[in-house]
């Protein structure tokens, strides 16, 4: 198990923690002592000594707006500073690797035959930034040698680093492992996962759901228990020759995993997965039971459904209140309960965005409730009257379609007397609660005056 943690200003707290804990819950286990790069400067040092010493690294002055003002952005390093730094005043140096000339294959396993002129492609690459930090590519190539890695199995993305990688395990005498790179999954749009684009991670707490899911996604066979049909994730893989695999996003899928054709689309599967979530429920003695929905809050302040596996907005959580589906929000740190504060928000969302609701007056009138010794009874009143006023609209809609060959005055006659009763039940209520609240604060400070008068 390796930590790849060497740029520490990128790193995020906790999020390597994070990732043991999420490869334990997913049932992947390693052998040994966690390997961090950031603890491992002294044999990276070590090997930018030895080829130090042999003339094949050299200090490098360039900002990589040097480097794109000779060449453009996505240029080679056009080898600046192999005769000495550019810039004599220049405070920090990095260093480079001499990269020699001519053309480097690498055998992937899946892939094929990869065949670059790293010099030409990439330039002199640097060994350690400026900052002080170590390249990835000098850190990887040291600590695969270290830890006897035989085979990498890794993202496409980073089959054009291996040329690289393979170069500076020869000239530092280390072997080279077998490589096997999988096509990515990605987002609709076709760009890469990454936490400044928000993609959404996999959550340790799904894991049981979320495995047969990935796997599918993978193209690998699923699992004869496993109810998840494939292609419910929306990705796309490419390799360097522009082949397609795994899914199409919202397209009707092709990806003929053994023999099996999908023609489902991204939407039906989302569809498919909220009814069966809103019909999923336990049975408890008589009783049926839901299973609430669980929403996560991530420090990232995103909300994260763990039935759809996907982040969810402020307008998703109202679908699910209009749909009547039970569900709690927590927050992903602290494991508080924060429903509340989310309802919160949809309103002010609501109110912002749409016809208002509340009068501003009405808003005055709650907020001066708060604190008082009346805030219970006013927050119940509130709560009964809502309650009251949505079962009455139920009840006209029930009624007014059950009106054919009735009589239309009586039937709301009857309906305004049913409605009165209410009212009158709830209001003698209310009135009875503070009547009672008012007759206990009344003998409590009685009481406390009998408490302080002196002994007769």
């Amino acid at each position: 198990m390796r930590i790849e943690d060497v740029d520490r200003d990128r790193e995020v707290p906790g999020a390597a923690d994070d990732i043991l804990r999420t490869l334990e819950a997913f049932g992947l286990a390693w052998d040994g002592p966690v390997l961090r790069q950031s603890e491992r400067g002294a044999p990276y040092a070590a090997a930018l000594d030895r080829l130090l010493a042999r003339g094949a690294a050299y200090p490098c002055s360039c900002t990589r707006g040097d480097i794109a003002a000779v060449g453009g952005p996505d240029a080679p390093y056009p080898g600046t500073c192999r005769n000495g730094p550019a810039r004599g005043d220049a405070i920090s140096l990095a260093w480079r690797w001499r990269v020699p000339p001519g053309p480097v294959t690498v055998e992937d396993r899946l892939q094929g035959v990869l065949t670059q002129d790293v010099a030409g492609a990439v330039g002199d690459f640097v060994l350690r930034r400026k900052d002080g930090f170590w390249s990835y590519q000098l850190a990887v190539v040291v600590d695969d040698a270290a830890q006897e890695v035989t085979d990498v199995v890794r993202g496409l993305d980073l089959w054009d680093n291996t040329p690289r990688q393979v170069l500076l395990q020869q000239a530092l005498g280390l072997p080279s492992p077998r490589y096997l790179h999988l096509p990515l999954v990605v987002e609709p749009d076709g760009a890469k996962l990454a936490k400044t684009r928000r993609s959404v991670p996999v959550d340790a707490a799904a894991a049981p759901r979320s495995s047969p899911a990935c796997s599918n996604c993978c193209g690998r066979r699923r699992p004869p228990t496993s109810r998840v049909r494939p292609c419910g994730n929306s990705s796309t893989g490419r390799s360097p020759n522009g082949a397609r695999s795994a899914c199409a996003g919202s397209q009707p899928c092709r990806c003929r995993r053994r023999g099996r054709d999908c023609r489902r689309t991204r939407a039906a599967y989302d569809e498919e997965q909220r009814r069966a979530t809103r019909s999923a429920a336990t049975v408890r003695g008589d009783a049926t039971m839901t299973e609430p929905r669980v929403i996560r809050k991530y420090p990232n302040r995103r909300l994260y459904d763990t039935v759809e596996s996907r982040y969810v907005t402020l307008a998703d959580v109202r679908r699910l209140v209009m749909d009547k589906v039970d569900f709690v929000v927590v927050d992903k740190k602290t494991q508080e309960d924060i429903t509340r504060s989310i309802l919160l928000q949809v309103i002010a969302e609501q109110e912002h965005e749409g016809e208002p609701l509340m009068s501003q007056d009405f808003l005055a009138q709650v907020i001066r409730a708060y604190g008082g010794a009346m805030q219970g009874l006013v927050g119940d009143y509130l709560e009964q009257s809502l309650k009251l006023f949505m079962n009455q609209q139920a009840q006209l809609r029930d009624r007014l379609r059950s009106m054919v060959g009735m009589d239309p005055m009586s039937t709301m006659t009857h309906l305004a007397q049913d409605n009165f009763q209410r009212w009158r039940q709830m209001q003698d209520t209310f009135f009875q609660t503070m009547i009672s609240a008012a007759g206990g604060a009344s003998r409590a400070g009685t009481s406390e005056k009998d408490d302080d008068a002196p002994p007769k």
